[in-house]
């Protein structure tokens, strides 16, 4: 009974950002976790993805060997039409 009520607590304590966003995509590129049409939005879900790219730039499944942001971008948003937003910022 203790376990669900701490569960609970975690689960209802957690807040989706646009940070939060960014930083799953790398891990899980779905379009709920992809960038929003916003300047400020896209500028802190980009502040999440630099993170990941940051925490796992040797990622097998994710990198290429010493891909930068910008590329890791391209291959994970190719035609996404807030892709030259993105590279801009």
């Amino acid at each position: 009974m203790a376990a669900s009520r701490v569960a609970n607590n975690i689960a209802v304590g957690f807040e989706w950002t646009l940070f939060s966003h960014g930083f799953v995509f790398w891990e899980s590129p779905k379009p709920e976790h992809g960038p929003p049409s916003d300047q400020a939005g896209q500028r802190e879900w980009l502040e999440g993805f630099q993170q990941a790219h940051a925490d796992y730039p040797d990622d097998p499944d994710h990198s290429e060997g010493g891909e930068t942001v910008a590329d890791a971008l391209r291959r994970m948003l190719p035609g996404h039409p807030y892709l030259p937003a993105l590279l801009a910022l």
